[in-house]
């Protein structure tokens, strides 16, 4: 089974680097604007905008898509197949973060996701040098300046973030720090801390802490799966709970969750609700779907046991998209 986890902090703004190529999108009103800007230490991200080729109105916040924990391009496209084992339902290759994009889009919402640090253009395209020491902070920092250059780009004042998985760390963590920041949708959410959530993956205590303590004896750029560098779960296992943090949030939060998720189980989710409740944001809400798992995407095999990445199903596309129009537009 591949395992996945959570995220960290700080921030220094990313140097412009350029941008070009827009194109219209007519069958879905909206338009796409193809960009690539420093981060603070002269890294080369490339992404995308998408907005409304009908409506321009700044007043509605932007929106900014978090990649979880795998080295995932802008549209968190993911193969059909890895090693012949299934990864869809659709037995075709997914775009997940390019529906969710559209979708916003059309809708009136300025949208930029782009590739992780490292990426080149999928999960089977990476610079493994730079993605293996790639660290939390840096991530975190990389977020940061996502958010900065959609602000300058497109004359934003406020700011939505959309988490998945690991995702969920980073955007709470942030929302904590910037004050732009004035709602957020976590998705497949985590809310212990690392090191509990790694704890469901194992059938024994005298197996977790070994494990755990292999981890923090290992070399910074050693890789654990294809997810996460050592130096980046190190940092993790440091971070509060996202519980925690989030009882400190004063957003608007939507959490979306599949109560067959197996990389951030169920009772995940109800960790956060629990948060959500004491602090008392009516406009908060939390959405359990029955036979879903972390790709929000059933699961494949007689009984299940091939879990699967998407299609995201449109329910929780159509769900996350009026929950943000009757909370902010």
């Amino acid at each position: 089974m591949r395992k996945i986890l959570p995220l960290a902090i700080l921030y220094i703004l990313g140097s412009i680097y350029g941008c070009s190529d827009t194109k219209e999108n007519h069958s879905k009103k909206i338009s796409e604007k193809k960009i690539a800007y420093k981060t603070h230490d002269g890294y080369l991200i490339e992404g995308i905008i998408t907005y409304s080729s009908e409506e321009s109105n700044n007043d509605l916040p932007g929106i900014v898509l978090i990649h979880g924990s795998a080295p995932l391009d802008m549209n968190a496209s993911w193969p059909a197949f890895i090693d012949s084992i299934p990864q869809t339902t659709t037995g075709k290759e997914i775009k997940n973060y390019k529906v969710m994009a559209d979708s916003l889009s059309s809708r009136g919402y300025s949208v930029i996701r782009v590739n992780k640090r490292g990426v080149k253009k999928t999960i089977t395209e990476v610079d493994s040098a730079i993605y293996k020491t790639t660290s939390y902070s840096n991530i975190l920092k990389d977020v940061h300046s996502e958010i900065d250059f959609l602000k300058n780009e497109r004359n934003i004042k406020k700011i939505i973030l959309i988490g998945w998985s690991e995702g969920t760390i980073l955007a709470s963590k942030i929302a904590e720090e910037r004050k732009d920041v004035v709602g957020l949708v976590l998705m497949g959410v985590v809310g212990s801390s690392f090191k509990e959530l790694m704890r469901h993956f194992f059938s024994s205590e005298k197996e977790f802490l070994e494990t755990i303590n292999s981890i923090e004896n290992m070399p910074d750029d050693q890789m654990l799966g294809i997810d996460r560098p050592a130096i980046r779960v190190k940092e993790l296992f440091k971070d509060e709970p996202n519980s925690q943090r989030i009882l400190k949030l004063t957003q608007p939060i939507l959490v979306l969750h599949g109560d067959i998720d197996v990389e951030t189980p169920v009772e995940q989710a109800y960790l956060v609700k629990k948060a959500i409740e004491k602090t008392n944001n009516p406009k908060s809400n939390v959405i359990i779907y029955k036979g879903l798992g972390h790709g929000f995407a059933p699961h494949l095999g007689i009984n299940g046991e091939i879990k699967t990445e998407g299609p995201f199903d449109n329910k929780v596309i159509n769900d996350l998209c009026d929950w943000i129009d009757k909370c902010f537009r």
